[in-house]
């Protein structure tokens, strides 16, 4: 997470990637670069297509599949949300998770920006920091299940861009709900049920596989394929082990940046 959360995050992917090339460590069997994600549900997002700006496919897919209008608007990523906050551009925030307080390396800035905030939602299964630093104006903290209590099967991906159904199981404390069924139900309290997006139908997993499948890309086949207990299938449009180059062309090509100065190299975490 360190390498990519900096300033010169390329230029460090770059030189990671050139050391491995100069070793001998790329093209060959049971050698390469295998990246860990910092953050739980970091692969799955990005798969789903989670990004400040959304892609132009799937931006057109969501109009065409609900039949609304997204707005234009360009959109923040977590810094910029926090900047945002700190400078009384934003009145409510709503975390899915995570520890956005914790995860900040200027716990005072944090915890100043989050503090301007009107009000301030967590959705989280274990308590953490944030939820005693992290506080706004007024903040609302909302138990939910673990994957492993989840009432209903659900899937996960694998760093090896691999999707599999998690069942579930039951669960061990009277209260917490299912994330789903907390944001489908609060959408359908705000929003009510006249609107263009069924969100009484959402609270069902299967559903929200099936939207997903429409929307992103290279998903058509998840709703079928991830029925089957103990089957996975891999992401679209990701890579894979198989290696399709013919053996004439595999060789390697170091990447170059514009040099990094010891006095520029500031960290930027997000």
């Amino acid at each position: 997470m360190g390498i990519t959360h900096h300033a010169h995050g390329v230029s460090n992917v770059q030189a990671i990637a050139n050391l491995a090339l100069m070793r001998g460590m790329v093209g060959r069997p049971h050698a390469g670069l295998l990246p860990i994600r910092g953050h739980s549900n970091v692969q799955g997002i990005g798969s789903v297509g989670v990004t400040p700006k959304l892609k132009d496919a799937i931006f057109e897919r969501l109009q065409t599949s609900f039949g609304v209008e997204l707005p234009t608007t360009p959109g923040l990523d977590t810094m910029g949300c926090m900047e945002a906050a700190g400078e009384g551009k934003l009145k409510m925030g709503f975390c899915l998770g995570r520890n956005l307080y914790g995860s900040n390396p200027d716990a005072a800035f944090a915890e100043e920006a989050l503090g301007k905030l009107d009000t301030l939602v967590y959705l989280n299964t274990t308590l953490n920091t944030g939820h005693a630093h992290g506080l706004s104006r007024e903040t609302i903290i909302l138990p939910v299940l673990p994957r492993d209590e989840e009432p209903q099967a659900t899937t996960q991906e694998s760093m090896f861009s691999y999707v599999r159904l998690s069942d579930g199981g039951p669960r061990r404390h009277e209260g917490p709900r299912s994330e789903v069924q907390v944001i489908a139900q609060i959408a359908r309290r705000v929003l009510g049920d006249s609107g263009p997006i069924d969100w009484r139908r959402l609270e069902d997993t299967r559903r929200i596989r099936e939207a997903i499948a429409a929307a992103v890309p290279g998903l058509r086949r998840w709703p079928r394929s991830t029925t089957a207990r103990r089957s996975s299938i891999s992401a679209g449009g990701h890579s894979t082990n198989r290696n399709s180059t013919p053996k004439t062309e595999r060789r390697g090509y170091t990447l170059t940046s514009y040099p990094i100065w010891p006095a520029a190299a500031s960290t930027s975490f997000v």
